[in-house]
């Protein structure tokens, strides 16, 4: 079985894509797996290094909070989705669940027309890094639809 996955967010903004990943998850027949990154590494940096653990705490709560609900509404459309809460440098976090759950399809969002948080220099070069790493697919979503890799990568 194929796996597909999908590091989100969560929340309003990410629904148009997380409902398209859950189609093309079902549309392929694919495992999916929802996956949240949070990196608090920078309040030890701002001399918060005593706040660290509460809020590493709060945000993986966060996390697995906007997965159930990702999770729901996988379920609601007729799939089933796993959540992945993990913590520290994005593409660390995406390597490893790539390797222990045998990922063959990465989703990456592209900034979006509005509250975009990603920019494309760092898709750019996450893409790049992945491609090198693993031989996977990397497929680029954005506002709820596939984009070519070219219109991303110059």
């Amino acid at each position: 079985m194929k796996t597909i996955l999908y590091p989100t967010r969560g929340g309003q903004t990410s629904y148009l894509n997380q409902d398209a990943v859950i189609k093309l998850a079902m549309e392929g027949k694919a495992k999916l797996i929802f996956l949240y990154v949070s990196n608090v590494h920078f309040l030890e940096k701002l001399g918060y290094v005593s706040y660290t653990k509460v809020v590493e705490e709060e945000l993986e709560e966060l996390g697995e909070f906007l997965l159930a609900m990702a999770c729901e509404r996988a379920g609601n459309a007729g799939w089933k989705a796993e959540a992945v809460v993990r913590q520290g440098v994005f593409l660390e976090a995406v390597n490893e669940v790539i390797q222990e759950h045998q990922v063959d399809t990465l989703v990456i969002g592209a900034p979006g027309s509005t509250h975009a948080v990603t920019t494309t220099d760092f898709l750019q070069n996450l893409i790049q890094k992945i491609k090198e790493t693993h031989q996977i697919e990397v497929l680029v979503i954005q506002d709820g639809q596939l984009i070519d890799l070219k219109s991303v990568i110059h």
